[in-house]
Order: structure tokens, then sequence, then C-alpha cells
């Protein structure tokens, strides 16, 4: 008796032809277009090259190889593949899933996710977007608890409320649980990526944003522990 597998990853496909006003890469992994209706249209580079069938094809002989030599044989696997396959297996089975190309992306600011819904983003360069990634209740609870694990944060009706530092890339993290408490029956997840390049006092006194002499006070504030109300 043969067992059919059908790979459990979830691909983000090419959207065919499209008109973009912006077009780029992410780390050569995936491809995104900005179109002029304001969505962010983003893909898994490897299928435009291959094509999903043999994509499928090969999951799902590492699939079987899992179900056949144990889960511990995971990680030698998902080595063992090429990088293409390897990013798409990690993000799925170690990573945040379809979300992991948003954090990776060094335009994209915020990340606001309500189960259900369309994921919208703040793009550095053109504000507030719409994807056509969506996920499911079951997909975001999956989520939100490889988030807060990570960052060793309980999550439950009775704790709806968490805002936490993800490890793994350093980002802000905001969770609203659904519970009598918070009167939502659906959950929100919203992400603040932290820049590459944090704002210094330098910079926003070349800005002109504060004066050398203002900046020098509010050091000493700090220095001397000096209570302060913004």
């Amino acid at each position: 008796m043969s067992l059919e597998l059908r790979p459990t990853v979830r691909f983000l496909q090419p959207p065919g032809e499209i008109e973009c006003v912006d077009k780029y890469e992410i780390e050569g992994l995936y491809g995104v277009c900005i179109t002029p209706s304001r969505e962010y249209v983003i893909y898994d580079k490897v299928l435009a090259e291959r094509g999903l069938g043999e994509l499928e094809d090969n999951i799902q002989e590492l699939l079987r190889s899992v179900i056949t030599r144990g889960e511990r044989e995971v990680s030698k696997l998902v080595e063992s593949a090429d990088s293409a396959v390897r990013h798409i297996l990690q993000r799925q089975f170690f990573g945040y899933g379809v979300v992991e190309h948003l954090i990776l992306d060094d335009n994209v600011i915020d990340i606001h996710i309500l189960s259900g819904k369309p994921i919208r983003v703040t793009h550095r360069k053109h504000g507030d977007l719409d994807t056509k990634v969506a996920l499911s209740e079951e997909e975001l609870k999956e989520l939100v608890l490889r988030l807060s694990t990570l960052a060793g944060k309980v999550i439950s009706e009775a704790t709806p409320l968490a805002s936490f530092i993800e490890p793994r890339y350093e980002t802000r993290v905001s969770v609203v649980y659904y519970s009598d408490v918070t009167l939502r029956r659906g959950l929100t997840v919203d992400i603040r990526k932290q820049p590459k390049k944090p704002w210094s006092i330098l910079k926003l006194i070349d800005m002109k944003t504060l004066s050398p002499e203002e900046a020098a006070f509010l050091w000493l504030v700090v220095k001397y522990k000096v209570p302060v109300m913004i």
C-alpha cells in the first residue's frame, strides 16, 4: 500500500502579467511588485523558475522521507535541499510561514495581521498597502504560539494582551488574543520592525530635529536619571 502525501507547505504564487509601479527582490528568494492599486504582491522566485509541480514533487519526496525516517531527521533533510527549497521548508517548519518574507523585506516597517483578512503592511516608500496573503485563524494561532514561545511569553484567553520583542529578528510584536476580556472574536497581531540603522542622537541633530544644546540637556537628564514625562 502506497502512502500519498500532499505537502502541507504554503507557496507564494507568481502573479502573472500585472503592472508594477515598483519592483525589487528580497535576498534573491522573493520577487515584490507594488501595483498602481496599492497592493503589495510577493512571490517565491523559485516558482517562477521551476513551476509549482516540480517544487511540490521535491518537497513531497522530502516529507515522505520524514515519515519513514522520523522527525529527528527533518533538520538534516532540510539542510540537504537546495537553497530555495531549504528556505521554504525552514520558514514552514521552523520559521514564521508566509509572514517570514515580510519580516525579511527591509522596506516593510509595520505588519498588521487579522485572522481571515488580507495582511496589511506599511511600506517605507509607498505607505499602507494591502497584500494578497491571508492567514486562517488556526494559522495565526500557530504564528502567535511561535512568536510568543521564542520570546518566553504566555498568551491565552486569561492573558489576552501581550507586547514583546521577538528575538530572531528583534521585532516588536503586539498581540490581542480573543477572549471575554477584550471582547474580540478574532486574533490580531501587529509586528513593528527595527530599522537596520537605528536613529542616533547625531542624526537627530543633523536633521535639525534637536539643537546641540537640547541634545546635551537630554543626555545629562538620562545620565543622572532625572524623571522625564513625554
